[in-house]
C-alpha cells in the first residue's frame, strides 16, 4: 500500500468514527427529549416529584398488591404550615425554594420502597407501602418533621418548617385510592386546626405529636438573616443530629454508587463503541484498495 491510499484509508476512517460518534450522540440527544416529554407528563414541574396522578396510579396498585398478600399501606396527606407567611414575605422565587427544599426532606426522610408526590401547592402526598405496625408510619413522620424543621438554608435565609400531617391506612379507613386520600386530607386538617408539628390518624381524635413531645414543641415560623439563627425555644437535640448525620451519610453514600454506577456504564459502553467502528473500517479500507487497484490495472 502506497503512502495515498494509506492517506486515503486513513481520511475513511476518520470520516466513519466521526459519522458513528455524531450518529450515537444525536441518537442520545433524541432519547433525552423523549425523556423528558414523558417525564414531564408525570413529575412534578418545580419538584420534579411525581404527580397526584401518578400517585394515584401507584396507590391503586399498592392496594392490589396488599390486598393479594394481605398486607397494610398508609398514606400521608401533608400540608406546610405557614408557607402563605414565607411567600408573602420573602416572594415567590423564595416560596418555590422551599418547596423544593421541602419535597427533598421528605424523600430523604422515606424509604426507597415509597414515594412522596405533590398534590399542588403547599400540599405533599407520601405513600408507605409494607407497613407493619402503626409505630413505622410515626417513626417515618417522626424523621419528616425532624428533617422539615432542621434550619434549611434558603439564600440568605434560615428557615424552619413545620407541617400537619394527616395519615389514613389501608384496609383500616377504606379499600380505594380516592377514599384513602380524602380520609388522610380530612385527618390533615385535624391535625392542622391543633398547631405546628402535629400528625393525627384518621378515625382518632386525639392529636399526635412526634415520638419524643420534648424534641419540638409547637416550633414557630422561625426566620433567621445574616447567619444568626434565633432558636426561640427551639432544643435541637442529640437524637435529631444523629438522625441528620445519619440521613445526610445514606445521601453521600448513595450519590457515591450512582456516580460509580454511571462510571462503569460509560466506559463499557465506550468500550463498545470503539469495538463497533471497526467492521465498517475494515470494509470501507476493503473497498478503497480495490478501486485502486482497478484504477492502476486500467
Amino acid at each position: 500500500m502506497n503512502s495515498d491510499q494509506l492517506s486515503l484509508l486513513i481520511e475513511a476512517n476518520e470520516h466513519l468514527v466521526q459519522a458513528v460518534l455524531q450518529a450515537h450522540a444525536q441518537r442520545a440527544l433524541d432519547e433525552k427529549k423523549i425523556r423528558d416529554i414523558t417525564q414531564s407528563a408525570e413529575l412534578d414541574v418545580l419538584t420534579r416529584l411525581p404527580n397526584i396522578n401518578i400517585m394515584l396510579d401507584r396507590l391503586s396498585h399498592a392496594i392490589t398488591n396488599a390486598k393479594r398478600c394481605g398486607g397494610r399501606l398508609a398514606l400521608l396527606f401533608i400540608d406546610l404550615n405557614k408557607f402563605k407567611q414565607i411567600n408573602n414575605t420573602f416572594g415567590h422565587a423564595v416560596g418555590d425554594q422551599v418547596l423544593k427544599t421541602a419535597a427533598d426532606c421528605m424523600t430523604r426522610s422515606v424509604r426507597e420502597s415509597d414515594t412522596v408526590s405533590r398534590h399542588g401547592g403547599d400540599e405533599f402526598v407520601v405513600l408507605l407501602e409494607k407497613i407493619s405496625e402503626l409505630s413505622d408510619v410515626s417513626h417515618i413522620v417522626g424523621k419528616i418533621f425532624l428533617a422539615l424543621g432542621a434550619p434549611n438554608r434558603i439564600g440568605p435565609h434560615a428557615i424552619r418548617l413545620t407541617a400537619s400531617v394527616g395519615i389514613s391506612l389501608y384496609p383500616d379507613d377504606g379499600d380505594d385510592a380516592e377514599i384513602l386520600l380524602t380520609r388522610a386530607d380530612s385527618a390533615m386538617y385535624t391535625a392542622k386546626q391543633s398547631g405546628n408539628a402535629r400528625f393525627v390518624f384518621y378515625g382518632q381524635e386525639k392529636l399526635v405529636e412526634l415520638p419524643d413531645p420534648g424534641q419540638i414543641q409547637d416550633l414557630p415560623f422561625e426566620i433567621s438573616t445574616g447567619g444568626k439563627e434565633h432558636r426561640h425555644g427551639y432544643r435541637r437535640s442529640a437524637d435529631e443530629k444523629m438522625v441528620s448525620a445519619t440521613l445526610a451519610a445514606q445521601e453521600l453514600q448513595s450519590g457515591a454508587e450512582q456516580a460509580l454506577r454511571r462510571q462503569t456504564e460509560f466506559m463499557a459502553t465506550l468500550a463498545h463503541e470503539l469495538r463497533s467502528p471497526l467492521g465498517p473500517i475494515r470494509t470501507a479500507a476493503s473497498i478503497i484498495g480495490r478501486r485502486r487497484l482497478t484504477l492502476k490495472w486500467q
